[in-house]
């Protein structure tokens, strides 16, 4: 697939990684029930170490190649934080998935996320500060019904980026469901983000806003035809939104 970093496996891992993974800094093969998935770790690089940040780039996207996560990946390291960027599992019944029509395929795709994701804590030398996860797209929605049904510790907060899942009645509960956390939320959406995205920007800002959720923030950002740019700037959100909590 993209850039030859990986091949889908019968499984729905990434498998075998691609000898191409080794020239990526920071890159880890971490194994999950005997199946390797990539994930890209770099180091904070100030001498007040403020965080974790877990990253999840979209389905079919990788870290190092995505105008989201990957400039997030590289800059927060120069504010105090850990970063760990993740290849997030293939599902192998795709389709079934995305039409709510296999619910043993739903909850196996849902079993291996979780499985990474623990791994991923597990393989943490050392955990210190905040614990926040930063979601793209698709993988913005599973974790939020991952936390929505408390099957992992809720992190110190959420980040969420273009959210949405490309079927309807899913997409519509996002809403309900992300409400129903309580931890620090920031929800991001880019101006020019798929339809599946925009749909549903205003009715979380009111799912929030009944909730009362005063730890709540949405953000429009206007696209720039330089990507680099647009991370940049969602990179300054990010900080903004941080700072706001009172955590620099």
């Amino acid at each position: 697939m993209v850039l030859g970093l990986w091949v889908i496996s019968i499984t729905g891992f990434t498998a075998p990684l691609s000898p191409l993974w080794k020239n990526v800094p920071g890159f880890k093969s971490v194994d999950v029930k005997g199946k390797p998935i990539a994930t890209l770790w770099l180091k904070e690089q100030t001498a007040k170490k403020t965080g974790t940040v877990i990253l999840l780039p979209d389905w079919g996207r990788l870290p190092t190649s995505d105008d989201v996560i990957n400039p997030l990946r590289k800059k927060l390291p120069e504010w105090g934080w850990q970063t760990i960027a993740i290849a997030p599992p293939l599902p192998q019944n795709k389709n079934s998935i995305i039409s709510n029509s296999n619910p043993k395929a739903i909850k196996a795709y849902q079993q291996k996320l979780i499985g990474a994701l623990q791994t991923i804590n597990q393989s943490q030398n050392e955990v210190f500060g905040y614990q926040v996860v930063i979601a793209q797209g698709v993988m913005a929605a599973w974790m939020i019904r991952i936390y929505q049904q408390q099957l992992l510790p809720l992190p110190d907060a959420l980040i969420i980026v273009d959210s949405y899942f490309p079927n309807m009645e899913t997409n519509q509960k996002i809403a309900g469901d992300l409400a129903k956390l309580t931890c620090p939320v920031y929800d991001i959406y880019f101006r020019d983000a798929n339809r599946w995205a925009l749909a549903d920007v205003k009715a979380r800002r009111i799912a929030m806003v009944r909730a009362q959720k005063i730890d709540y923030r949405q953000s429009e950002i206007q696209s720039d035809p330089f990507l680099s740019n647009s991370g940049l700037l969602l990179a300054k959100r990010v900080y903004g939104w941080f700072n706001s909590l009172g955590w620099y």
